[in-house]
């Protein structure tokens, strides 16, 4: 098999279970939107976005990306122990680290929720929130560790799944203790602290079947820990664009004097439907290609390192683009299917479908961006995303105080997206300097079929949802307009790609039959 059908066989598998987990964390959304009034729901993802952030920096970004080149190029070289020592030695270095993080940030937490836009006993409310959830640090970064070494051993299932349990444990909160509890809301926040810690011992039995261990084997002064680290630093501050520019986000929508009341909530919830095929396509490429280009970059096979980027754009984009058109064209009648019930009203509707618009125009640029930021990191090189990084949240905070006063929420969310393509841009050139030609025609002309296609895919999509429109009042004929409009758009997007002849869907084709070459 070779390494295209490897990764394309892996990115299937993570996507699979992130499909899963996301399929969860919707239902999970659900249960909130109906539960919770709409400046209850502001308070609650306002507080969870803080650790929820932390996960992404640390957890899921610096840290998987600093570990699992140094822990790979030690199984390249055949030294399975002394690889486990280090990550043995990893994972009680940072979990000290990620205690002193927690208690710092349970202290400063009254400076985090000050500016907010919320009333006084708003404040109140989400500074115990807040405090409550910040442990979920710990659990969830110690996670993220044993993600890797499973990853790095190509179990590429069990992490993909195990955020599951997460979604699991905050949906079973709402429905046991919620409503025992004087402010429901905090329950919401026990369910992530156990959601968080069933995550982490979901995934360590089966990354001591591999060889580790939980017994202290600590070696602080090893090479190898201190490479880590050192590689850790610059990557946190290249990948904190994103945390920053989402806290800032959050923290303007909550300014009433800029954006109504439910603007937090519009972005969490529009947020979260532009993630999914973000998650299942662009994280999943990324994470399936990141082991294979690491061990390119360390043999030096700057070709073959070319092609796999090449072949993980070209996915990347022939999912996120139709993904893209299809949430701007259905973003009412999905979120009026998926939300709008009890509490959730179609005031909250219209507002998160104003948002989606807008994040929904950036999508193929941040799948883009975090492939091209791990081929940064398997080449050792973290100064060069960082430096393009702190240029992004910068210019992140002045299209967002120029945006919202026009567009409210919804500019936030296209600062975000216009921040995302300008970062794909200057990342591929840098790259491009770095190890030379991309075949960056190539991938523009295959960019433009995919466009052509999914702009006609999104045609149908529109022509049938209008179809619809007028007996959409039952749950079954909502059901039957997203869902009938979805098949219809599929079906064009496919025959569209085999006439344009775009290679990826003749791959995509090939996994699903199993006729792989």
């Amino acid at each position: 098999m070779t390494d295209e059908e490897k990764i394309t066989r892996r990115a299937a598998t993570v996507s699979l279970g992130t499909m899963t987990s996301r399929i969860l964390g919707l239902v999970r959304d659900i249960v909130i939107g109906t539960m919770l009034a709409t400046g209850m729901r502001d308070i609650f993802f306002f507080a969870f976005t803080i650790p929820n952030l932390f996960r992404r920096l640390l957890g899921e970004g610096a840290l998987s990306a600093a570990f699992i080149p140094v822990f790979n190029e030690y199984l390249a070289k055949e030294k399975k122990e002394e690889a486990f020592r280090i990550a043995n030695t990893t994972f009680h270095l940072l979990f000290l680290i990620l205690v002193f993080l927690t208690i710092i940030g349970i202290l400063i937490a009254p400076l985090i929720v000050h500016p907010t836009g919320f009333d006084t006993e708003g404040k109140i409310l989400t500074l115990g929130l807040l405090r409550a959830m910040f442990p979920f640090v710990i659990f969830i970064c110690l996670a993220a560790l044993i993600m890797g070494i499973l990853n790095s051993f190509g179990n590429f299932a069990v992490p993909a799944f195990a955020p599951c349990i997460l979604n699991i444990f905050i949906i079973a909160s709402a429905f046991t203790i919620c409503n025992r509890l004087r402010h429901p809301v905090m329950g919401l926040a026990l369910g992530v602290v156990l959601g968080g810690a069933g995550q982490l011992l979901f995934q360590v039995p089966f990354a001591i079947k591999k060889g580790f261990t939980l017994r202290p084997r600590i070696d602080y002064r090893h090479p190898a820990v201190k490479k880590i680290g050192m590689l850790m630093f610059p990557l946190a501050l290249g990948l904190a664009v994103t945390p920053i520019n989402t806290f800032v986000d959050r923290l303007l929508a909550s300014l009433p004097r800029f954006c109504p009341t439910g603007s937090v909530s519009a972005l969490w919830y529009s947020n979260r439907l532009f993630q999914l095929p973000l998650a299942l396509f662009g994280i999943a490429i990324a994470t399936a290609i990141f082991p294979t280009i690491s061990r390119q970059a360390t043999l030096k096979k700057i070709e073959e390192l070319k092609e796999t980027l090449s072949h993980a754009l070209g996915l990347a984009f022939f999912t996120t683009i139709p993904a893209s058109i299809g949430l701007i064209v259905l973003r009412v009648p999905i979120l009026r299917l998926l939300f709008q019930y009890k509490k959730f009203t179609t005031y909250d509707t219209s507002a998160t479908a104003w948002a989606l618009l807008f994040y929904s125009l950036g999508l193929f640029a941040f799948g883009a961006v975090i492939i091209l930021v791990r081929v940064f990191y398997s080449l050792k090189d973290t100064k060069t995303p960082v430096i393009i990084a702190s240029f992004a949240v910068v210019a992140n905070i002045i299209l967002d105080l120029i945006l919202m006063r026009p567009l409210a929420h919804g500019g936030l969310a296209l600062a975000t997206s216009l921040v995302a393509i300008l970062n794909m841009s200057i990342l591929f050139w840098f790259l491009r300097r770095r190890i030379g030609r991309l075949g960056g025609k190539r991938i523009l002309t295959n960019f433009i079929r995919i466009l052509i296609a999914s702009s006609l895919m999104g045609g149908i999509c529109w022509l049938v949802a209008r179809a619809f429109e007028p007996y959409v009042l039952t749950i079954g004929f909502r059901v039957l307009q997203v869902g009938v409009a979805t098949v219809a758009g599929l079906i064009t997007l496919a025959i569209t790609s085999i006439i344009l002849r775009i290679k990826e869907m003749r791959t995509i084709l090939e996994i699903v039959t199993g006729r792989t070459r």
